[in-house]
């Protein structure tokens, strides 16, 4: 029987080129197997399949643990069967036992996202649309993937942007932490708590006018700045944060340090400007 383009044989002799300096370039599903493994026989059609539907962004890499007793011990295999994903080298991720295909195929899709690498066939993250427009591109990709992670994360701050928080919640909280936007949710989470206080300060609107009516409100600052941050506009609401921290009354001051914490957690790493804010923070406080 031919085997899968993207699936090939390793064992101990071609294991150095085969698999670690392949995955230089893409990841590799390392399939650890016996052929008395019943569990094994379900697992490794399904492999194929993800390899074949991804067209070569991950190659599949096939151990007899029979054949290869060293390679065995060296990934610890004590039940089988066991897939352990290797991108540069190091290992990413794996996993256990006969997973069901759809699973497979959520696995596969989740290393190439923590891998920093774009999923063949898909749609990426849409650029300028509308709430609507948003929400059905990503409830589609759920239709697709119940536990796609990256649509159930961008669900889940929209609908904070949007105020839809209970719905926020419900699809943050369907992100386990073996996902790689498990930080990410979490981060969003909390931006949740920040949201109830705005709902109990009246809404954003309430907000916004008190704000306007007197533009040096600390308070109304405060909860204007937290409304900026769960809307996405980072920089905006964290120099506002880092101002209050500074120069707000002492109140004001704890609850701004504890929205600052949350909005540099939901903003991440990449924004240069963002990590200038951070600096500042910590010059001010330290």
């Amino acid at each position: 029987m031919q085997q899968a383009t993207h699936v090939i044989d390793a064992d101990e002799s071609n294991f150095q080129t085969a698999v670690l300096q392949e995955s230089q370039t893409r990841p590799v599903l390392v399939d650890l197997w016996a052929t008395w493994c019943e569990p094994c026989k379900t697992l490794g059609p399904a492999l194929e399949t993800v390899a074949s539907e991804l067209d070569g962004a991950i190659l599949v890499a096939k151990v007899d643990v029979d054949r290869s007793p060293g390679l065995a011990q060296a990934f610890r295999a004590q039940s089988i069967p066991l897939v352990v994903a290797i991108y540069q080298g190091r290992p990413v991720d794996s996993f256990s036992g006969a997973l069901p295909a759809q699973e497979v195929k959520t696995f596969a899709h989740n290393i190439l996202t923590k891998c920093g690498l774009e999923i063949p066939g898909r749609d990426n993250m849409p650029g300028q649309k509308s709430v609507g427009e948003l929400e059905d591109f990503w409830l589609e990709r759920l239709a697709e993937d119940a536990k796609d992670g990256e649509a159930l994360l961008e669900l889940g701050r929209l609908y904070l942007r949007t105020d839809r928080v209970e719905e926020a919640g419900e699809y943050l909280e369907k992100i386990r932490a073996r996902m790689p936007q498990y930080d990410d949710a979490q981060a969003a989470l909390k931006l949740r708590e920040l949201m109830g206080e705005i709902s109990a300060a009246g809404g954003p609107d309430v907000i916004d006018n008190k704000l306007s009516e007197n533009p040096d409100d600390p308070e109304a600052q405060y909860l204007a700045s937290c409304a900026q941050g769960i809307r996405g506009e980072y920089v905006p609401s964290l120099e506002v944060q880092i101002n209050l921290i500074g120069s707000g009354p002492p109140e004001v001051r704890k609850k701004a340090r504890n929205a600052a914490s949350v909005i540099f957690r939901a903003a991440g790493r990449d924004d240069e400007r963002v990590e200038q804010l951070r600096r500042e923070l910590a010059r001010l406080l330290f």
